[in-house]
């Protein structure tokens, strides 16, 4: 697990913990319990733990992310909430989102839950990404969500691909964000090495 440390002049800081590894496709239930394992052992040493892009059901999976899919406030967010809290730990993790009345579709969303168990957000992928087969599983969200406060630092989220379009980074940078998560399955060298550097220089 990478790790960071998102400090301001005025000494504001937030601890910041990433888990770079995909979850393993088709256990939920292994993921769950291994995000739980994480977010006890971050207690005290990390503020904010970040999970990857569709981290609960696996990425690329087909149809499987159907099966995968469960609503917001479903068993997911109610086991992560309360270790979140348990933890003193704010959570990110990306999940397939179910529609109630689309059994054929999910949304590709990320949720953020703060250090008290508390929902903070919950993202709809924006621009889905049709080379792996995205567009036949999953509808795009249809907005940017609102920036969030975490220890004191403006937290906006994006999804992947969609930080490869100047304008939602953009969006969020207007709406005071100082900091954007982007929850990925992407190991593209160029899109992390160089395009998510010209996002933050692009938004100063």
């Amino acid at each position: 697990m990478a790790s960071a440390t998102v400090k301001h002049t005025d000494e504001r800081r937030l601890r910041l913990g990433c888990y770079q590894v995909c979850g393993k496709p088709n256990d939920v239930a292994g993921n769950i319990a291994l995000a739980e394992q994480l977010v006890q052992a971050a207690s005290g040493t990390v503020d904010l733990l970040l999970f990857p892009e569709l981290f609960l059901g696996g990425y690329n999976i087909g149809a499987a992310h159907l099966t995968a899919a469960e609503p917001a406030d479903g068993p997911a967010f109610q086991r992560i909430a309360s270790v979140a809290r348990r933890a003193g730990v704010a959570v990110a993790y990306g999940y397939a989102e179910a529609i109630a009345d689309r059994p054929d579709r999910c949304y590709n969303s990320v949720m953020v839950v703060d250090a008290n168990g508390k929902r903070l957000v919950n993202y709809r992928k924006t621009h889905l990404y049709a080379p792996y087969g995205e567009c036949d599983y999953f509808i795009p969200g249809d907005s940017i969500a609102p920036i969030v406060d975490i220890k004191g630092i403006k937290v906006g989220v994006l999804i992947c691909f969609d930080v490869e379009f100047p304008e939602p980074a953009r969006v969020l940078a207007l709406q005071g964000a100082e900091l954007i998560l982007v929850p990925t399955a992407n190991a593209d060298p160029f899109v992390n090495d160089s395009m998510i550097p010209v996002r933050a220089s692009e938004n100063g």
